[in-house]
This record gives structure tokens, C-alpha cells and sequence, in this order.
């Protein structure tokens, strides 16, 4: 056989003239380019941050934050009034005002899903309206169980209900206080467990 030329591909040791030596230089030249695979999967971070940025500006940012008012709203019938403990938090006075108007939570709800349709706003309007929505049927729902439940318990377990829906609130005011500081932020709120992807689903086309 004729040795390789000068212009074949490039082999690690010199020229061979044995039948499988183009075998052994291909293995060769497979095995450099596993490495360089490996070595760019090393490179790649454990963790990644999905920061999707909302695209917004300034004022359309703090827009962005208000639906928020409404999942508080209902959130705060899960607790005792004197066991908030947190009047420092200014959103919290809002919701209060807010909670406190005839049927405004119900008016609310119902505003924030006709705004969450309209495919004229963007995306992370509609998102966001979703997302306060969902967190707003999370806090009804728990209500509706622990009224339900609260009739067939006794004493004791009541206040085991009343443990849960504490927890209940303070999962729900964090969920609101993330998605805030996000929106502030420029960033979509994507991290409230099936919450967030469920509000992604729905909000339509990105635009």
C-alpha cells in the first residue's frame, strides 16, 4: 500500500504503511474530539439560572407588580388579623385596605382575568396576571378546605388548621414578594413551583 500523503488528515505519529493504520489514526482522532467534549461539558455550570427578562420599562415594571394585591388579599383570611406581625411590610396595608372594600377581591379577580386575555398587552403583563390569579385560587382553596374541615374537628385540630394556614400565608407572601422583586428587577418571575409554569402555559404567545 502507499503511504498517506501530506495532505491527509493530520495523524499523531508518523506515516504507516499497515492496513489498519488509517483505523488507528481515526480512533486517534475520535478519542481528541471525545476529550473535547468532555471538556466542554465540564465548562458547563451545574446549576443555570433562567433569567427570561420581562422586557419592560420602569413603569411598566411596577405595572407588572400590582395584580399581586389580589392572592394577599384573600391569603389574609387564613390568619388572625393580630398575628400577621408584619405591619412593617407596606404591601400588606394595601391588601388590607383593599381586602376590607365590599366584594373588591371578587371585582379584582374578575378584572385581572379579562386583562390576563387581552393579547393586545405583553407578555409579561399577562403572565403576571396569571401567576396572581393562581396564587389567588391557592388561598381560596385553602380556605374553603380549612371552612370545611373546621366543622367536623375539634379544638385541638382547629388549631393544628390554623398552624397550616399560617403556613399557608407566609408560602403565599413570599411567593408575592419574589415575583415583586423580580418584576422590579426586569426579570419574569419563573420560580413558584407548577405555579409558574402553569402561568407560563396560559399567557399566550411571547410578544
Amino acid at each position: 500500500l502507499d503511504p498517506q500523503s501530506d495532505g491527509d488528515a493530520e495523524s499523531v505519529g508518523t506515516k504507516v504503511e499497515l492496513p489498519f493504520g488509517l483505523r488507528i489514526e481515526a480512533q486517534l482522532q475520535n478519542s481528541d474530539e471525545r476529550k473535547k467534549n468532555m471538556a466542554g461539558a465540564e465548562e458547563e455550570p451545574f446549576i443555570k439560572f433562567d433569567l427570561e427578562t420581562t422586557r419592560l420599562q420602569p413603569f411598566g415594571r411596577f405595572i407588572a407588580t400590582l395584580p399581586y394585591v389580589l392572592p394577599l388579599c384573600d391569603a389574609l383570611f387564613l390568619v388572625p388579623a393580630n398575628e400577621v406581625g408584619l405591619d412593617w411590610f407596606p404591601y400588606l396595608w394595601v391588601a388590607r385596605f383593599v381586602a376590607a372594600l365590599p366584594y373588591a377581591s371578587v371585582i379584582l379577580f374578575f378584572v385581572c382575568s379579562i386583562a390576563s386575555q387581552q393579547m393586545s398587552l405583553p407578555f409579561a403583563l399577562r403572565y403576571n396576571l396569571r401567576q396572581a390569579i393562581l396564587l389567588d385560587i391557592t388561598a381560596i382553596s385553602f380556605q374553603l378546605l380549612f371552612s370545611f374541615a373546621g366543622g367536623f374537628v375539634n379544638a385541638e385540630a382547629v388549631k393544628d388548621l390554623e398552624l397550616v394556614g399560617g403556613a399557608v400565608f407566609y408560602a403565599i407572601l413570599l411567593a408575592v414578594t419574589y415575583s415583586q422583586a423580580c418584576n422590579l428587577m426586569g426579570i419574569l418571575p419563573k420560580g413558584i413551583p407548577v405555579i409558574s409554569s402553569t402561568a407560563d402555559n396560559m399567557s399566550g404567545p411571547r410578544f
